[in-house]
Formats: structure tokens, C-alpha cells, sequence
């Protein structure tokens, strides 16, 4: 078995010293949906086989071993790769009245499992029995019609809460990526950094590997990421950037705020509880660069060596 943390720190610093790019991007042609039938690349990814005392505990206390593994997405996975998208896509106004244009999200749930040679589907398995519990993919907005769609929601949502004009010029002559990153309550939270390392390694794959056809090689140049998030507006203190101190469901996703660029936030409409407390919930997007997003993922790596060092 690979050592998992010297791979990922590898694998960060590889990605950083060789992925900066140029901005020559190829225009988005009609023909931008891949293949079903597009060959998987070769490599074998990060397998992480975790004893996690936290992970399916039992009433008595009892400890359940998982397996947990790095799968490439596949069609096999798209009923779990929708239930856990839900989180993601249920607050903004997604239908179109675009012809041409996809109605409903079942489409992103569709690109991130034909899309094998950027994403990694977390796995556990028993025996015969796997279940999909986390997932992290990259969709490119120039590559895929449908991802107009998003766009447009996003830009709406923009127009009552941000700045539209910042937002559409961000849009224009990059290469953004939209992170889909969902993944069960009860995942492993060492796994996260490793999740986010793999992306960076498929993403140079891509970039290199004869597999993948050159007209497709220019939408994995990214220049940015886009996050579609929730947090809870824990009021009281003030948090300079958010103008509220909030609290991140998923603990890297405040790291990778941080360092964003763009971002604007709305109330959900949902309450949650904190600290037992009633908090309400807001929608958060934001946009950071695609060398801050690297720098973010090595920092998530030192955090995950200290937790594991102190724990």
C-alpha cells in the first residue's frame, strides 16, 4: 500500500511547480458533452484503506472497520453521485428558459460520471456491497453547453446580492471550474486533503496523457474554481470578508474562502443548529484562483499531519 500522506505532498508539489498556465483557451464548440465511450486513463489512483473509529459506530460503542477507496467516476455510481449533489444544487433557480439548455441538475450528476479523467468517487466496500459517501470533480463552464445553465442562475443570484459585472468578467477569456465537493456527514475528515491532491494529479494527467483528444486539452488549463456552498451565520462577532462570523460546514471549505477572490452570500431560508443553538443558513459562492486553490490544498495536508499528530 502507497503511503498516503507522502504521495499527496508529493503530488501537491508536482501540481504547483508544473500547472501554471496561459490563456489561450479554446472557444466552447456544440459538441462539448464527452463520450460515453471514452477510454478511462491508466493510472491507478490513491487507495486509502482507513480504520476509522468514528465511521459507523455502533449504539454499544462497538467499532466498525471501513474500507474506504479512490474510485474513478463512472456511470455505475451516477444514483449516488446524485443523492449527495442535492446539497449543492437545491437553493438557486436552475431552470432555463434557454432552448437547448437542460431543465433540471440531472445533467451535472451526468457529466461527473462520465467524466473519469477529472473526479474521484469515494467509496466504502463490504464484500460484494460498495456505497458512494464522498465525491470531488472539476466541471469546466466553457466546456459543456449545459453548464450555461449554472451560469445563469449564478449570475442571477449575482444581480440581488454581488456584483455582476465582476462576476461576468471573471467569466470571460478563463477557464473556471465548478467544484462539486459533497460527501456524508460521517466521512473521514483525513481523507480530505488526499480528495483534493488527487484532483490536482488529474488534472496534470490530463494535461499529458495521449488518451484525452488535444481539443480537449485547453479546458483543463484552469485558471479558476467556483464553490457553491452553505454556512451558518453565527451573528455576533463580524468576519471582515463575510460581514458575519460564519461556520463551514466542511472545514476546508473556509480555507479555500479565505483566499477567494469574488464571493456574495444569501440567507437560504433554513435554520441549523450550532453549538445548541439556532442559527440561519445562508448560500455562499466564491471564486478563488487556481494557484491559491493549490496553495490551500497544501496547507490542508500540514493541518490533516497535525490533527493526526495530536490526536
Amino acid at each position: 500500500m502507497k503511503d498516503k500522506n507522502r504521495t499527496s505532498t508529493n503530488c501537491t508539489k508536482t501540481a504547483k511547480n508544473s500547472l501554471i498556465y496561459d490563456n489561450n483557451i479554446p472557444k466552447k464548440s456544440e459538441k462539448c458533452v464527452r463520450k460515453k465511450n471514452k477510454k478511462v486513463k491508466s493510472r491507478s489512483k490513491l487507495i486509502s484503506r482507513l480504520k476509522d473509529k468514528n465511521f459507523g459506530t455502533t449504539k454499544k460503542n462497538k467499532i466498525i472497520y471501513a474500507e474506504f477507496i479512490f474510485n474513478d467516476p463512472s456511470e455505475d455510481d451516477l444514483t449516488g453521485i446524485q443523492n449527495l449533489i442535492l446539497n449543492t444544487s437545491r437553493y438557486l433557480p436552475w431552470k432555463s428558459n434557454i432552448d437547448g439548455l437542460c431543465p433540471s441538475l440531472d445533467f451535472i450528476s451526468n457529466l461527473i460520471s462520465e467524466q473519469a479523467n477529472v473526479g474521484t468517487i469515494l467509496k466504502t466496500e463490504s464484500g460484494e456491497f460498495s456505497c458512494v459517501i464522498g465525491l470531488l470533480s472539476a466541471l469546466n463552464f466553457n466546456q459543456y453547453k449545459q453548464m450555461d445553465t449554472i451560469k445563469l442562475a449564478l449570475l442571477e443570484e449575482c444581480k440581488k446580492h454581488g456584483d455582476t459585472d465582476e462576476l461576468e468578467r471573471m467569466f470571460i477569456n478563463n477557464q473556471i471550474g465548478l467544484i462539486v465537493n459533497e460527501r456524508m456527514i460521517n466521512a473521514p475528515l483525513e481523507l480530505v486533503d488526499k480528495l483534493f491532491a488527487n484532483l490536482l494529479l488529474d488534472i496534470e494527467w490530463s494535461l499529458n496523457s495521449d488518451v484525452v483528444p488535444k481539443e480537449e486539452i485547453g479546458y483543463y488549463k484552469y485558471t479558476h474554481f467556483l464553490f457553491i456552498t452553505r454556512l451558518l451565520n453565527l451573528k455576533g462577532k463580524t468576519n471582515d470578508k463575510l460581514g458575519f462570523d460564519g461556520f463551514f460546514y466542511k472545514f476546508e471549505e473556509k480555507e479555500f474562502f479565505n483566499q477567494s477572490k469574488i464571493h456574495f452570500a444569501w440567507p437560504s431560508g433554513d435554520m441549523n443548529i450550532y453549538n445548541k443553538k439556532l442559527y440561519p443558513e445562508y448560500n455562499l459562492i466564491f471564486v478563488i484562483t487556481f494557484e491559491n486553490f493549490q496553495d490551500v490544498i497544501k496547507k490542508l495536508s500540514a493541518m490533516v499531519k497535525l490533527d493526526q499528530s495530536n490526536s
